[in-house]
């Protein structure tokens, strides 16, 4: 097993949305939104989602009734206009395809060091991490943003091992 710094894990993420992008152009835009975000596979439907202004989007994560704000600038161009046009036909996909991907670029793939990583959470540790390691934000400012219960879920996704098979 080959123990993934940051660097490594976003170049493993970034393959498994590059090789989407091939295969099949709607999970592509899926995971290509949850890489930029960090958000949840439950939180991508668009009506969670709302534009403040032509700067600022918001989006309402239900499973911790909290809101998080975005820029622009971090949402795809086809995702903003998307929900701008009600318009789901790029991002419409079948949980069975979706789940298919997830068995062969993510399950079999990554391993904390106690169990192997079996969700699209993976993205969520990248994205944790690019806050912390590139936007140099403190532990407590992630937690806000990624609306984790506690800091030390938000410490886990940041310093947790995490590893390739």
């Amino acid at each position: 097993m080959l123990l993934l710094d940051y660097s490594l894990l976003k170049q493993q993420c970034e393959d498994i949305v590059n090789i989407a992008s091939v295969k099949n152009f709607r999970v592509f835009n899926a995971l290509q939104i949850l890489m930029l975000t960090g958000i949840r596979i439950s939180e991508l439907y668009f009506e969670n989602w709302s534009q403040i202004d032509d700067e600022n989007w918001k989006l309402y994560c239900s499973k911790t009734k909290s809101t998080r704000y975005f820029k622009s600038d971090n949402l795809p161009l086809n995702f903003r206009l998307g929900i701008i046009e009600n318009n789901y036909d790029n991002f419409r996909f079948e949980q069975s395809t979706l789940n298919s991907y997830k068995k062969s670029y993510i399950t079999q793939r990554f391993k904390t060091a106690q169990e192997h990583l079996t969700s699209w959470h993976i993205f969520r540790y990248l994205y944790t991490r690019r806050l912390y390691y590139e936007q140099q934000k403190t532990v407590q400012e992630i937690k806000t943003t990624m609306s984790h219960a506690s800091v030390s879920i938000t410490s886990n996704y940041i310093f947790n091992n995490i590893y390739l098979l």
